[in-house]
């Protein structure tokens, strides 16, 4: 394949198993990595040919245009952060004709408009799709003096964009409610997404690639661990093989496929007594790509492959039981929170074959992370 990967986002590991999942392929991959530091962990990965630190995603796609514009091969676009996602689609016209680019139906600014958490909400009601009941809230007009789906409840970004999943709370009566809208609206957030709770089982979490030949290729993961351990990313994951939660998450997906969105994602859902409740889309990589690099799930290659016309390899990839995956370095603060004991931990990491930062023969980004990270504190 002589296309490069341009990949566009934070200092993160998502972006590190991105580079991963293709370099082990043969891909050439160019980074544009947004961050307010001027080195990177992520550049030291042998999978990274070349890195431009940036200080915004407008910057990084201004000097996309400006130094691979007109390429007699075009390169692809990979966004892994929801700004670099909502950064391209919102200038896609000038980009979709000398580079290969996710998108729904080719129409600029689709998926930024299905970024709205009310909109995956409507799209959820238009199609069937068991979801909890929503509702977007004005913080401009919204006093926080009742909830509109009773307690408890959780307040979200509306956008995930334009706001931090940190912020995302649950409010569990009256009196948490109004202070949590006064903090959120201090922070600056003039509209929310208020969300009725549900009690379920366990959260899945779907890492897939929507191809052009109308199939998709995925693999659902079981939330074990969170960090933080309310309202956190996933930190401690295992596959999930069972046929009839597959059969349902393939389903869903496919009324996403049916939009013709071209491109990865990341779709969480809540399995409660059996049955599948769409949580929210992310329209890019996902953080968790990386969960089971040990049987050769390489999504991002294989969405690659199809875009510039090769026959793809992982139409016929099949889940492994119980594999086991662990975001280590944030998934650690679990134990210094005593959520669980250090022991559990090492034996969770013991029968851990995919984690964020070690992949072997790849371990400068591991050893850098931790080095910058120390090197931040002591200079903050």
């Amino acid at each position: 394949m002589d296309n490069i990967a341009l990949i566009v986002g934070g200092d993160h590991h998502n972006g590190l198993n991105l580079a991963r999942a293709l370099g082990v392929n043969g891909v050439i991959v160019h980074a544009f990595v947004v961050c307010d530091f001027r080195k990177s962990f992520i550049s030291k990965s042998k999978y990274i040919k070349k890195t431009t630190i940036c200080k915004s995603d407008s910057e990084a796609f201004d000097k996309i245009l400006q130094l691979y514009t007109g390429l007699s091969i075009k390169p692809v676009i990979f966004p892994y952060s929801d700004s670099a996602a909502f950064e391209l689609d919102s200038r896609l016209n000038a980009f979709k004709d000398d580079f290969i680019v996710p998108s729904i139906n080719g129409e600029q600014g689709r998926i930024a408009e299905m970024m709205d958490k009310q909109k995956q909400y409507e799209f959820a009601k238009a199609h069937n799709i068991n979801i909890a009941e929503s509702a977007s809230i004005s913080l401009v007009e919204n006093t926080g003096e009742e909830s509109c789906v009773g307690y408890p409840c959780i307040l979200k970004p509306i956008v995930s964009a334009n706001g931090k999943k940190s912020d995302i709370s649950i409010c569990n009566d009256k009196g948490s409610y109004v202070k949590r809208i006064n903090e959120l609206r201090n922070l600056g957030y003039t509209t929310l997404l208020i969300q009725e709770y549900l009690k379920i089982d366990y959260e899945i979490d779907v890492v897939v690639a929507f191809l052009n030949c109308d199939k998709t290729i995925f693999l659902a993961n079981k939330i074990i661990r969170r960090w933080p351990h309310a309202g956190g990313t996933t930190s401690f994951s295992t596959t999930i093989c069972d046929s009839r939660i597959l059969k349902q998450c393939e389903s869903i997906l496919e009324h996403i496929r049916n939009i013709r969105y071209f491109g990865l994602a990341d779709v969480e859902f809540f399995l409660i007594d059996g049955t599948i409740y769409l949580n929210e889309i992310n329209w890019r990589n996902s953080g968790g790509g990386h969960r089971s690099f040990s049987s050769g799930f390489f999504y991002p290659f294989w969405y690659m492959q199809n875009a510039v016309g090769e026959e793809n390899g992982g139409v016929n990839w099949k889940p492994y039981e119980n594999e086991y995956a662990m975001t280590e370095y944030t998934d650690i603060r679990n134990v210094v929170k005593h959520y669980i004991s250090f022991s559990e931990w090492m034996k969770d990491k013991r029968k851990t074959k995919n984690l964020a930062l070690k992949f072997k023969g790849d371990m400068k980004p591991c050893y850098n992370f931790y080095f910058y990270r120390i090197i931040r504190k002591i200079f903050k």
